[in-house]
């Protein structure tokens, strides 16, 4: 198992200078177990806001890395800083017996508090008492024909969170020969997965590089835990999810055939041409209560009236079917919604999984009697 850490993408930070000198403070603090004991060797990062990039609400991310340190075998560290506003994250090196966290006891770094240092002062007290660790695990397996099942081994994983302008992944591993990954070191938190991860950052980097075990003929995606809105339950839960069924990039996810009734033959007749539209639900754990306004996926019918559509992104989901009826710039058929239901809220919701395609069948449209 290949494990890498990173807490987010970094560039270089600007200094406080006056003639020409850097007015710098002191942060310090100690880092123990549940128990009181120091935990020596914890990586401690020092983050200030990245005016570069904004959360989506204009308020600028913790991205920007100004300093770090390690703890000595009393727990305690000390890093000199410019003056200023900062946050900071603690990362221990075994993450088998300690949790990852930011100041204070919070899961992210977006999510802790902020600290002052002042020129010529010791701001004290920035400590931590690690948790014990929560574990997400899993199997990757192959869908790709001939191969189905088999594990997908050296396939990079990242562990991650939404912040609102980004995604940001801060655990890289790999599978191993059975196809099994394992994070550690994790607080309870609504954690992604980003499953064949083809970028990474170390901290301090400006710039993710390629990750070397990337597979470019499989399709990547982010997953939840459980659901949209799940949390690793508590402190130290360890939680397996259902095994991952990786997708090649030519696995059709969706498909189907268009057939309008021809009246004068009596006999039903490919639908050629038309437009056909995977609406998913927005809130895939609650469909009921969506509003469809999720991403969508297209096609449009051959010769035979078959469509297949293959960019299905999403660990799991809800969808409807939707036609406007249109070829090219006529409408000779009726704009509905599968199966027979002319909005969406009668439309037949389909549920839709990673790894499992959905073959809809014959679907009978009506013929536009305005087009005749």
């Amino acid at each position: 198992m290949i494990l890498v850490l990173a807490v987010a993408i970094c560039g270089s930070f600007p200094s406080d200078a006056y003639a020409g000198k850097v007015l710098k403070g002191t942060l310090s603090g100690v880092v123990v177990d549940q128990n009181g004991k120091p935990v020596s060797n914890t990586q401690v990062y020092v983050y200030q806001r990245d005016w570069t990039n904004t959360d989506g609400l204009g308020q600028p991310d913790w991205k920007t890395l100004a300093g770090t340190a390690l703890t000595a075998r009393n727990g305690q560290y000390k890093i000199a800083l410019p003056a200023g506003e900062y946050r900071v994250m603690f990362v221990p090196q075994n993450l088998d017996s300690y949790a990852m966290e930011a100041y204070p006891d919070a899961p992210i770094v977006r999510l802790g508090d902020s600290i002052t240092i002042r020129y010529g002062k010791t701001t004290g007290g920035i400590s931590a008492k690690l948790d014990t660790p929560g574990q997400i695990s899993g199997y990757v397996y192959d869908t790709y024909p001939g191969r189905e099942g088999q594990p997908m081994v050296d396939l990079p994983m990242s562990i991650c969170h939404q912040e609102l302008s980004y995604i940001n992944c801060f655990q890289l591993v790999s599978t191993d020969e059975n196809g099994y990954y394992i994070f550690k070191g994790l607080k309870p938190y609504p954690w992604q997965m980003w499953v064949n991860c083809p970028m990474f950052a170390l901290p301090g980097s400006t710039e993710p590089y390629d990750v070397p075990n990337y597979k470019p003929d499989y399709k990547g995606y982010f997953t939840t835990l459980n659901g949209q809105f799940s949390w690793l339950p508590a402190a130290g839960q360890n939680v397996e999810r259902a095994p991952v069924l990786l997708e090649y990039n030519e696995f059709v996810n969706i498909s189907g055939r268009l057939v309008y009734f021809d009246e004068v033959n009596q006999v039903n007749k490919p639908a050629v041409g038309v437009t056909v539209w995977a609406q998913f639900a927005d809130m895939p754990d609650d469909p009921g209560n969506s509003d469809w306004g999720g991403d969508y996926l297209q096609a449009t019918t051959d010769q035979n009236g078959e469509f297949q559509m293959r960019d299905f992104n999403q660990d799991h989901g809800v969808f409807i079917l939707y036609t406007d009826g249109n070829v090219g710039n006529e409408q000779p058929y009726l704009d509905e919604y599968f199966d027979n239901s002319y909005d969406q809220w009668g439309a037949e919701q389909i549920d839709i999984s990673q790894g499992h395609p959905v073959d809809i069948g014959e679907w009978m449209i009506d013929l536009n009697p305005d087009n005749e």
